[in-house]
């Protein structure tokens, strides 16, 4: 199925964006993306733990700064009210960056290994799955 799906506002039904549907080709081309970022040459291989702990927590401020924003597209996506949004959705997603930004300099000691980036990755899905 190629082309485009249209959003719309579940509390007013009016049409909101249309977002690209994804063909077998954009899944291959994800897949090689992620399996590059796990590469051992990669960028993220080579940067040390304090700073990937810096980045995830500048993604965790930038949220916060965006908060107003967030909170109004996540009610326009799925009609909830704009206080509401704000105060749980874009709040937990803030902290959940915060959190994970200590893990970094604290995931080597733990079990007195270093722990391989896709064990860390299963880890993470795993405790974030309901």
């Amino acid at each position: 199925m190629t082309g485009w799906i249209e959003t719309i506002n579940p509390a007013t039904e009016e049409h909101l964006t249309h977002i690209a549907w994804g063909e077998a080709e954009d899944i291959d081309r994800a897949v090689r993306a992620a399996r590059r970022a796990f590469a051992d040459d990669s960028p993220g291989r080579k940067m040390s733990a304090s700073e990937r702990g810096r980045l995830m927590f500048k993604i965790s401020e930038l949220i916060e700064d965006h908060a107003d924003e967030f909170a109004t597209l996540e009610a326009l996506d799925n009609g909830k009210p704009v206080s509401v949004a704000k105060a749980a959705d874009v709040a937990l997603a803030a902290d959940l960056f915060r959190y994970m930004a200590g893990w970094p300099t604290k995931i080597e000691v733990v079990f007195g290994r270093r722990w391989d980036s896709q064990e860390i990755a299963n880890a993470v899905t795993r405790a974030s799955a309901p």
